[in-house]
């Protein structure tokens, strides 16, 4: 395992059991998402494999969202030779265009349209917690702690999904309660 992806795994592992993850933005007080959401997204973005490596990893934002304004406007840096791409899609072109998608507020017919079209699809899906999250997000933030993230992961729809997210990442996630995934 490289150093980077060790410091990764270890950033990761100290936002699941609460510590506050340092950064340029944390020192400088920058809000809106904070360095806590980006520090997440990487880890299990680094964590995460695709049937096809893609190269660049396209992230795409859907929905309204603090955390997702300050990913489209300052980018995503993966600590790995894999370059990202973040940038804003309409739902239409999101099963296509895009390998992962992080997701803010949306209403419930969007996250529908949105889940029938990546449903067989090998989209990472993780969102902020809301019912559609819920029912139809792989990993499910929670942000309201203010201080650190901590993130659901519905194991169902990730063991359905072509995209394969390492076991300890897995484990450092809570497990929801079981829902109904939408259909």
């Amino acid at each position: 395992m490289s150093l980077r992806r060790l410091l990764a795994v270890c950033a990761l592992c100290s936002l699941a059991l609460g510590g506050q993850a340092r950064s340029a933005d944390a020192a400088a007080g920058v809000s809106g998402g904070g360095p806590d959401v980006t520090q997440t997204l990487l880890g299990i973005l680094g964590y995460t494999r695709w049937p096809a490596e893609p190269n660049p990893l396209r992230l795409c934002v859907a929905g309204r969202s603090a955390a997702g304004d300050r990913l489209l406007h300052q980018g995503l840096e993966q600590p790995s030779s894999r370059p990202v791409v973040v940038r804003k899609m309409p739902e239409a072109d999101i099963a296509l265009q895009c390998d992962a998608l992080y997701v803010g507020t949306l209403d419930e017919a969007a996250w529908r349209r949105i889940f029938t079209a990546i449903v067989d699809r090998a989209v990472l899906t993780v969102c902020e917690r809301s019912p559609g999250c819920a029912a139809s997000g792989m990993i499910s933030l929670n942000l309201d702690d203010g201080a650190r993230v901590q993130f659901e992961v519905n194991l169902d729809l990730v063991a359905r999904s072509a995209v394969r997210i390492n076991p300890q990442v897995l484990r450092l996630g809570t497990r929801p309660p079981a829902r109904a995934v939408m259909p």
